[in-house]
C-alpha cells in the first residue's frame, strides 16, 4: 500500500500493547498507566472495545480484495481514511485532552501491522510477558490452560515480527518483567521513545493497550 493515497500525516505517536487478553496482569496495566498518565503532557484512556472491531470490518469491506467496494471506488483508500478518522476522534473524546494522548485496546494491536501503514508517524510499545506466567495467570482465571500456551506464542511471535518490519525506531519491545524490576530505567526508554520531539502545538495520538 502507498502511505501517499492516506490523508493526513499519521499523528498517532505511539501504541502500547500486552498480549493476550488472558495474559494482561491488572499490576501491569496499572503500572504503565499511572507512569504514562503522570506526565503532564499524556493523557491515558481506556479501551472502547470499537476501535478493534471497526478495523475488523475494514479488512473484510475495506480491502483491495472487495471487488464491489473497488468498483464503486471507496476502497481501499476513502474506506482508510475515513477508519483513521474514526479512531482518532475515539481517542480524542475518550478523556480530558493533552498533547499527547494514549488509547487502551488488547485487541486493536492485533492488527499491527495495519495501524502501522495507517498511521506512518506512530511509535509503538509492545509489552511482552514470560509465558510461564502468562500460562500460571490463565489457570488461576479459567482452571485449565488448553492451548493458550501456543496461542500465546503464535500471537506474540507475529507481534514481533511486525514490529521489527515496522522498525526500531517506531517500534519496540518491552518485557513486563524488566519493566516491574527496572520500573525507571524502562520508562525512561518508554518515556524516551514516547515523548520525543512532541509537538507542543499540534496534538499527539496514542493508543495504549494493555
Amino acid at each position: 500500500m502507498n502511505d501517499s493515497h492516506i490523508s493526513g500525516s499519521g499523528d498517532l505517536r505511539c501504541i502500547y500493547n500486552q498480549t493476550p487478553n488472558s495474559c494482561c496482569s491488572v499490576t501491569g496495566e496499572d503500572l504503565v498507566r499511572s507512569k504514562l498518565d503522570a506526565h503532564p503532557r499524556v493523557g491515558c484512556r481506556l479501551e472502547s472495545r470499537i476501535t478493534s472491531k471497526v478495523l475488523r470490518l475494514w479488512r473484510i469491506f475495506g480491502g483491495a480484495t472487495n471487488r464491489r467496494a473497488v468498483q464503486a471506488g471507496i476502497a481501499p483508500y476513502a474506506i482508510i481514511n475515513a477508519t483513521k478518522a474514526f479512531l482518532e476522534d475515539i481517542i480524542r473524546l475518550g478523556g480530558p485532552d493533552a498533547n499527547v494522548l494514549c488509547y487502551k485496546d488488547p485487541a486493536t494491536f492485533r492488527y499491527l501491522e495495519l495501524l502501522g501503514r495507517m498511521f506512518p508517524n506512530a511509535k509503538f510499545i509492545h509489552m511482552v510477558r514470560d509465558g510461564r506466567a502468562v500460562m500460571a495467570s490463565s489457570f488461576n482465571e479459567t482452571g485449565e490452560t488448553g492451548d493458550n500456551l501456543k496461542v500465546w506464542q503464535l500471537v506474540v511471535s507475529r507481534l514481533i515480527r511486525e514490529c521489527a518490519a515496522i522498525g526500531s525506531s517506531r517500534c519496540i519491545n518491552v518485557r513486563y518483567e524488566t519493566l516491574v524490576m527496572h520500573t525507571e530505567r524502562e520508562m525512561r526508554r518508554i518515556s524516551e521513545k514516547l515523548l520525543k520531539n512532541i509537538s507542543l502545538v499540534n496534538r499527539s495520538y496514542v493508543l495504549l493497550n494493555v
